[in-house]
Protein backbone atom coordinates (compact mmCIF):
# COMPACT_ATOMS: atom_id res chain seq x y z
CA UNK A 1 0.00 0.00 0.00
CA UNK A 2 1.29 3.50 -1.42
CA UNK A 3 0.75 6.18 1.06
CA UNK A 4 -1.36 8.76 -0.06
CA UNK A 5 -0.19 12.69 -0.13
CA UNK A 6 -3.38 14.64 1.49
CA UNK A 7 -4.56 17.39 -1.19
CA UNK A 8 -4.97 20.50 0.24
CA UNK A 9 -8.61 22.04 0.32
CA UNK A 10 -9.48 25.66 -0.85
CA UNK A 11 -9.11 26.93 2.51
CA UNK A 12 -5.55 25.88 2.77
CA UNK A 13 -4.90 27.30 -0.94
CA UNK A 14 -6.12 30.49 -0.13
CA UNK A 15 -4.22 30.85 2.76
CA UNK A 16 -0.64 29.67 1.33
CA UNK A 17 -1.19 32.15 -1.65
CA UNK A 18 -1.96 34.54 0.87
CA UNK A 19 1.15 33.88 2.95
CA UNK A 20 3.58 34.07 -0.21
CA UNK A 21 1.76 35.94 -2.83
CA UNK A 22 3.22 39.65 -1.45
CA UNK A 23 4.66 41.34 -4.75
CA UNK A 24 2.61 42.40 -8.22
CA UNK A 25 4.70 40.37 -10.00
CA UNK A 26 3.54 37.32 -7.90
CA UNK A 27 0.12 37.90 -7.70
CA UNK A 28 0.21 38.04 -11.66
CA UNK A 29 2.44 35.18 -11.73
CA UNK A 30 -0.45 33.01 -9.76
CA UNK A 31 -3.21 34.54 -12.00
CA UNK A 32 -1.25 33.56 -15.19
CA UNK A 33 -0.54 29.56 -13.55
CA UNK A 34 -4.25 29.49 -11.89
CA UNK A 35 -6.67 31.92 -12.37
CA UNK A 36 -6.53 32.15 -16.48
CA UNK A 37 -6.42 28.78 -16.98
CA UNK A 38 -9.29 28.00 -14.44
CA UNK A 39 -11.39 30.82 -16.56
CA UNK A 40 -10.53 28.42 -20.14
CA UNK A 41 -9.09 31.85 -21.67
CA UNK A 42 -7.67 31.39 -24.99
CA UNK A 43 -4.10 31.53 -26.00
CA UNK A 44 -3.95 34.65 -27.54
CA UNK A 45 -6.34 36.35 -24.46
CA UNK A 46 -4.10 34.89 -21.91
CA UNK A 47 -0.78 36.02 -24.02
CA UNK A 48 -2.72 39.79 -24.41
CA UNK A 49 -3.74 39.88 -20.58
CA UNK A 50 -0.05 38.73 -19.26
CA UNK A 51 0.83 41.90 -21.87
CA UNK A 52 -1.60 44.45 -20.22
CA UNK A 53 -0.89 43.42 -16.52
CA UNK A 54 2.99 43.40 -17.02
CA UNK A 55 2.44 47.42 -18.17
CA UNK A 56 0.57 47.87 -15.26
CA UNK A 57 3.25 46.28 -13.05
CA UNK A 58 5.77 48.32 -14.34
CA UNK A 59 3.80 51.84 -14.57
CA UNK A 60 2.65 50.97 -10.32
CA UNK A 61 6.15 50.26 -9.59
CA UNK A 62 7.62 53.14 -11.30
CA UNK A 63 5.41 55.21 -8.65
CA UNK A 64 6.67 52.62 -5.86
CA UNK A 65 4.21 50.56 -5.59
CA UNK A 66 5.36 46.53 -5.89
CA UNK A 67 3.30 45.19 -2.74
CA UNK A 68 -0.48 43.81 -4.04
CA UNK A 69 -2.13 45.17 -0.45
CA UNK A 70 -0.46 48.87 -1.34
CA UNK A 71 -2.22 48.92 -4.75
CA UNK A 72 -5.04 51.25 -4.34
CA UNK A 73 -8.08 52.21 -6.89
CA UNK A 74 -6.27 55.99 -7.15
CA UNK A 75 -3.28 54.14 -8.72
CA UNK A 76 -5.25 52.11 -11.61
CA UNK A 77 -6.86 54.93 -12.11
CA UNK A 78 -4.07 57.23 -12.84
CA UNK A 79 -2.56 53.98 -14.78
CA UNK A 80 -5.88 54.42 -16.65
CA UNK A 81 -5.10 58.11 -17.37
CA UNK A 82 -1.84 56.65 -18.47
CA UNK A 83 -2.79 54.58 -21.03
CA UNK A 84 -5.21 57.87 -22.04
CA UNK A 85 -2.08 60.01 -22.53
CA UNK A 86 -0.64 57.54 -24.27
CA UNK A 87 -3.04 57.63 -27.46
CA UNK A 88 -4.53 53.96 -26.57
CA UNK A 89 -7.63 53.34 -28.52
CA UNK A 90 -10.62 53.07 -26.15
CA UNK A 91 -11.29 49.77 -26.90
CA UNK A 92 -7.52 48.64 -25.88
CA UNK A 93 -7.74 50.71 -22.63
CA UNK A 94 -11.50 48.84 -21.82
CA UNK A 95 -9.46 45.43 -22.23
CA UNK A 96 -6.90 46.50 -20.29
CA UNK A 97 -9.38 47.30 -17.48
CA UNK A 98 -10.98 44.44 -17.98
CA UNK A 99 -7.76 42.42 -17.36
CA UNK A 100 -6.84 44.47 -14.45
CA UNK A 101 -10.59 43.83 -12.49
CA UNK A 102 -10.47 40.46 -13.49
CA UNK A 103 -7.03 40.46 -12.14
CA UNK A 104 -7.81 41.80 -8.50
CA UNK A 105 -10.94 39.67 -8.67
CA UNK A 106 -9.40 36.46 -8.79
CA UNK A 107 -6.92 37.85 -5.91
CA UNK A 108 -9.56 38.81 -3.77
CA UNK A 109 -11.56 35.42 -4.69
CA UNK A 110 -8.19 33.57 -3.78
CA UNK A 111 -7.66 35.66 -0.16
CA UNK A 112 -4.41 37.32 -1.33
CA UNK A 113 -6.20 40.21 -0.95
CA UNK A 114 -8.45 41.50 1.64
CA UNK A 115 -10.72 43.42 -1.02
CA UNK A 116 -10.73 44.19 -4.18
CA UNK A 117 -9.74 47.48 -4.76
CA UNK A 118 -10.47 47.12 -8.95
CA UNK A 119 -14.20 46.50 -8.05
CA UNK A 120 -14.90 50.53 -8.63
CA UNK A 121 -12.83 50.94 -11.66
CA UNK A 122 -14.66 52.24 -14.50
CA UNK A 123 -14.24 50.89 -17.94
CA UNK A 124 -14.14 53.35 -20.76
CA UNK A 125 -17.03 53.30 -23.06
CA UNK A 126 -16.00 52.24 -26.26
CA UNK A 127 -16.17 55.10 -29.39
CA UNK A 128 -19.15 55.12 -31.63
CA UNK A 129 -17.80 55.43 -34.88
CA UNK A 130 -20.78 56.49 -37.69
CA UNK A 131 -21.08 54.54 -40.36
CA UNK A 132 -19.21 54.95 -43.40
CA UNK A 133 -21.89 56.38 -46.51
CA UNK A 134 -20.46 56.17 -50.02
CA UNK A 135 -20.41 59.37 -51.82
CA UNK A 136 -22.95 60.24 -54.84
CA UNK A 137 -19.73 59.53 -57.32
CA UNK A 138 -18.56 56.38 -56.05
CA UNK A 139 -21.77 55.06 -55.74
CA UNK A 140 -21.88 55.42 -59.48
CA UNK A 141 -18.77 53.83 -60.04
CA UNK A 142 -19.99 50.47 -58.29
CA UNK A 143 -22.79 51.00 -59.97
CA UNK A 144 -21.03 51.16 -63.61
CA UNK A 145 -18.86 48.83 -62.80
CA UNK A 146 -21.21 45.29 -61.97
CA UNK A 147 -23.54 47.20 -65.13
CA UNK A 148 -22.70 44.59 -67.18
CA UNK A 149 -23.41 41.63 -64.77
CA UNK A 150 -27.34 41.69 -63.96
CA UNK A 151 -26.89 39.33 -61.51
CA UNK A 152 -24.21 41.24 -59.64
CA UNK A 153 -25.62 44.41 -60.31
CA UNK A 154 -28.65 43.37 -58.72
CA UNK A 155 -27.27 42.23 -55.58
CA UNK A 156 -25.34 45.90 -55.41
CA UNK A 157 -28.77 47.34 -55.92
CA UNK A 158 -30.18 45.76 -53.10
CA UNK A 159 -27.46 46.39 -50.99
CA UNK A 160 -26.83 49.71 -51.48
CA UNK A 161 -30.59 50.16 -51.22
Amino acid sequence: MTPHTAIPNSSQLSAENMATTKTLEQGLALFETVGMPARNLSVRTRREYKNDLADLVVFLAERGVTEINNASLWDLESYQAEMDRRGYQASTRQRKTYAIKSLFRFLEHQAVIAEDVARDLAPPRPEKREPRFLSEEEYRRLLRVCSHEPRDAAIVEVLLQ
